[in-house]
């Protein structure tokens, strides 16, 4: 794991995922052979990894010096570890992978941890474009399709059952709605929430892994 974490690569941002959590949500959303598409592919850790299991793997981003650099890092990982070549990237909002990816799909599988700044917990913008995207991929997956993704989350909100009596607790909120209605609009968007898991990052700050099925 270590050979493959992020400032090891040629392409470095401070924001990557550690390949572990990586590898997780490509487990998660692709657990048998298929197609994946992450449209937030970033510095493209995601993809290395499941490059690494022998999925036929897609990136996107609407940064082109992001994409540049995930193209830079993924070929690295070809060259170092021996990966296969199956990595196809392209350059798009993930608002439009419906367009840009049609001749691609359906998908088995989508996993992406999408941007969000410092005021995402209070700001619903970042919420917008999640529900957005997420409508999208259901409109490219296959019916028996799975969903990885990440919010930002507070650690005072770990340890709290959101599948069952904790879902209205005051803790448990980011993009500045409640977690009871995230879920709702998961489900609306064409996902069933099956299993979250919090992951710690530093005392202000977690991360809220996202597990989904088609609705």
């Amino acid at each position: 794991w270590s050979l493959r974490t992020a400032p090891q690569r040629p392409f470095f941002k401070p924001v990557s995922l550690d390949p572990r959590l990586a590898q997780a949500m490509v487990n998660i959303a692709c657990p048998a052979a298929g197609r994946l598409l992450d449209p937030f592919c970033g510095t493209g850790g995601i993809l290395i990894e499941a490059a690494r299991v022998g999925l036929n793997v897609c990136g996107s981003d609407l940064d082109q010096r992001m994409l540049e650099g995930c193209a830079q890092n993924v070929e690295w990982a070809v060259e170092t570890f021996g990966l296969p070549d199956v990595v196809t990237l392209r350059h798009c909002a993930a608002t439009d992978i419906q367009t840009h990816w049609a001749d691609q799909s359906p998908f088995a599988g989508f996993a992406f941890d999408p941007p969000y700044g410092r005021n995402s917990w209070r700001s619903e913008d970042a919420a917008d474009l999640l529900f957005s995207t997420l409508v999208c991929c259901t409109n490219l997956a296959t019916p028996d399709a799975r969903l990885a993704t990440l919010l930002p989350w507070s650690p005072k909100a770990a340890g709290l059952d959101l599948l069952g009596a904790d879902a209205d607790a005051p803790p448990a909120q980011t993009f500045g709605k409640s977690w009871s209605e995230l879920r709702t609009q998961f489900s609306e968007s064409g996902w069933d929430v099956d299993a979250v898991a919090h992951i710690p990052v530093h005392a202000s700050l977690g991360r809220l892994l996202i597990s989904c099925g088609r609705s």
